[in-house]
């Protein structure tokens, strides 16, 4: 935690708005069978229609959900329109069926809340994804990187990314995360970041 203040006052002297991300490898989802389109299809087509739980229970209790499958059910979701049905579609699953998501699967539904411009949920999603997928070997980072492109995201999702790492107070993380990417923050993102160095003791006054 020493380097923190000095690493955050190396960034406000370089700061500028996101740089454009270059995108190095991107993560396809496994074709389906036509038995398993059919599931999507139904699936997607009644949380469109519908957010009662329990009769979203008792249509699809049976169903044997897979990470792939809960990957294509979000992207039928994919529009800014059906973007609440995907954050319900995402924690019906986690909730009624007692799924776990995998950090894939979280970044998928946060670029969808992004691009429909629900923040607050995106934010909570972030918090969440970074608490509850700590083990997963691969990086939320790289998850996001992997999915931008398929869900056809913005970049203000990676000023969210370092938002919660300071909210959190996981900040080395945050700021590893900044320099990996070679992110130049928002204001906001710059007033977060600020506020938990200060919280942290790593901001010293001159």
């Amino acid at each position: 935690m020493a380097l923190l203040g000095r690493k955050l006052e190396s960034l406000l002297v370089s700061h500028a708005l996101p740089k454009s991300i270059i995108f190095i490898h991107s993560r396809s989802l496994t074709q389906q069978s036509n038995n398993n389109d059919s599931i999507v299809n139904a699936i997607s087509n009644s949380f469109k229609k519908t957010h009662s739980w329990d009769a979203l229970t008792k249509a699809f209790s049976s169903v044997q959900l897979t990470h792939s499958l809960v990957q294509q059910i979000l992207l039928q979701l994919n529009h800014p329109d059906h973007a609440r049905s995907a954050l319900n579609f995402f924690y019906w699953s986690a909730k009624t069926q007692n799924f776990q998501h995998q950090i894939y699967s979280y970044c998928i539904a946060i670029h969808i809340l992004v691009h429909a411009h629900q923040l607050t949920e995106a934010k909570i999603l972030i918090q969440s994804a970074l608490k509850n997928c700590a083990s997963d070997s691969t990086s939320i980072v790289e998850s996001l990187l992997g999915s931008y492109n398929v869900v056809g995201s913005c970049p203000l999702v990676f000023d969210l990314l370092v938002q919660a790492y300071a909210k959190l107070r996981m900040l080395e993380d945050g700021f590893e995360e900044m320099e990996d990417m070679d992110l130049k923050p928002y204001d906001e993102t710059f007033s977060h970041l600020i506020e938990g160095c200060a919280k942290a003791g790593e901001m010293k006054a001159k």
